[in-house]
């Protein structure tokens, strides 16, 4: 989902155009809402069976009951039961039914794809306004000679999402943001001819946008002297990979709220409100999510 799109096209083909994209939506819906309804279906069968276990084990022991009583009225001594089978009784009371592995698994692909929708909706509106509020970052970024820019924006807002098909069924599986941070207003910095080409290096290998003024020659015409005047910094990227079969999302972020590479993965139990906390890590306006990153070497 780009936050730009090209013109839309005009005539009959933008009428088959919607058409078609109308038509895929209802296919996506409809084959979504049959997924929940094997859901329910495969719980209901489980509960099912359990409750058929249940009352099975049940007259077993009331038929047990009644034989121990029978054999009380004839004097007779009342067989005894097996520890381990008295053992493997406290335990189905105490665990309950085991769900069906299937029916586990598919409810947490439908929970994971409801979050990694709902996590697109909220991240697409939030570089939206990256793009167009510039939002100041409530933390500095370090550069090389000119230490903690206090000054930082965000700008340059985008945002991609791709489903993946699974058992017939579109999961929403990737989401990957992309923006660029800039000093406002730009940092300037007077530097001598022996730091200017690794400074210059520096900037290049982030694609940073920057002017160069030259101060003071020498006699050969050569810059001795120059004020580099750097406007932005790298380039910021924020990639959620979606892992249907493992139940976890791996997230991987290049120079966000910091120089460099981190990544995490999260459960996608914890997933539900993940969005926000990675949008105020991007403001830098808590660590929150920070605690869950790792740098990568």
């Amino acid at each position: 989902m780009a936050d730009q799109k090209p013109p839309a096209p005009t005539g009959h083909k933008a009428i088959d155009d919607l058409l078609g994209d109308l038509d895929a939506f209802s296919k996506t819906v409809d084959m979504e809402a049959a997924q929940l309804a094997r859901v329910a279906e495969e719980e209901k069968r489980a509960k099912e069976e359990a409750r058929q276990r249940a009352a099975e084990a049940a007259a077993a022991d009331e038929a047990r009951r009644a034989q121990e009583a029978k054999a009380r009225e004839a004097g007779s001594p009342a067989p005894r039961r097996g520890a381990a089978l008295e053992m493997l009784k406290k335990q189905a009371t105490t665990i309950g039914p085991r769900e069906d592995p299937a029916v586990v698994r598919a409810r947490m692909m439908v929970t994971l794809n409801k979050h990694m929708r709902e996590a697109d909706h909220y991240l697409a509106e939030f570089m939206h306004a990256v793009k167009t509020q510039r939002p100041a970052a409530s933390r500095p970024y370090p550069f090389l000679h000119l230490g903690k820019l206090n000054n930082i924006v965000l700008g340059d807002g985008w945002i991609d999402s791709r489903p993946k098909r699974i058992e017939g069924v579109d999961y929403m599986a990737h989401i990957v943001m992309r923006y660029r941070i800039y000093a406002d207003p730009p940092a300037k910095v007077l530097l001598l001819k022996d730091d200017m080409p690794r400074f210059e290096q520096y900037l290049k290998s982030m694609e940073a946008p920057y002017e160069v003024r030259p101060v003071q020659k020498n006699d050969f015409g050569q810059i001795t002297r120059a004020e580099f005047i750097v406007k932005g910094g790298p380039a910021c990227e924020v990639v959620l990979q979606a892992d249907y079969e493992a139940g976890a999302v791996q997230i991987d972020l290049r120079n966000v709220s910091e120089l460099g590479r981190q990544q995490c993965r999260v459960p996608a139990a914890e997933f539900g409100e993940l969005a926000d906390e990675i949008a105020r890590y991007m403001l830098g306006a808590d660590d929150d999510f920070g605690k869950r990153l790792a740098p990568l070497k």
